[in-house]
């Protein structure tokens, strides 16, 4: 699933999944206002409904609504989201990740190797424009991402485990009343027939 991540002008990060059955021209809301889909906090610059992300014709792209968008320091009202590059939207810094590691990590770069790529690169982009979302950082999200999907798949097998562990004792339950229930009709004939020859047991069967 394709995700977006967000660092805020208070330098918080987060991840914000964009929906894998959103409609044709369908969209996503980004600005300070409670309404938004993606609240982000006032600054200078962020409007309150300041873009918006939409799908569109088999993409992601983000287009300006009442703020403008900065793209390698150029202004921009509509762009389409690629990885790799940083979309400026006021005092925050937005980046586009196609899609999640593989469960085997199978041809996706470990954290060390991201830390060793941005290793001496510098912090602003050929626009000079502040560059927020490193490789190590989309490393990171993604690393963080995984290991909640397999602690999520790991709560499902436990209430898996649950239900059967539940349905079993359901039936030891079911058998021990009927256990008590055969017992009580044998104590029950048992207890007739005495009352009505003094004897427990036939002497005859």
């Amino acid at each position: 699933m394709a995700f977006l991540i967000i660092k805020d002008s208070h330098d918080e990060y987060q991840t914000r999944d964009l929906p894998s059955d959103m409609e044709e021209n369908g969209a996503l809301t980004v600005g300070s206002d409670a309404s938004c889909d993606i609240v982000l906090p006032t600054g200078e610059g962020f409007a309150p409904v300041h873009c918006k992300v939409r799908w569109r014709e088999g993409f992601w792209a983000l287009r300006s609504v009442d703020g403008m968008i900065r793209v390698h320091g150029i202004e921009e009202q509509h762009v389409k989201l690629v990885e790799e590059t940083n979309y400026h939207i006021g005092p925050h810094t937005m980046a586009y990740v196609q899609d999640d590691l593989p469960d085997d990590g199978d041809g996706d770069d470990t954290e060390e190797e991201e830390d060793k790529k941005d290793d001496g690169k510098p912090e602003t982009d050929s626009k000079g424009e502040k560059k927020a979302i490193t490789r190590k950082d989309i490393a990171r999200s993604r690393k963080k991402r995984k290991l909640a999907r397999k602690a999520g798949t790991a709560q499902m097998v436990s209430l898996a485990e649950q239900k059967k562990q539940s349905a079993a004792g359901g039936m030891l339950g079911t058998l021990y009343v009927l256990a008590v229930i055969v017992a009580a009709f044998i104590a029950g004939l048992t207890l007739r027939y005495f009352l009505l020859t003094g004897h427990y047991l036939p002497d005859k069967w």
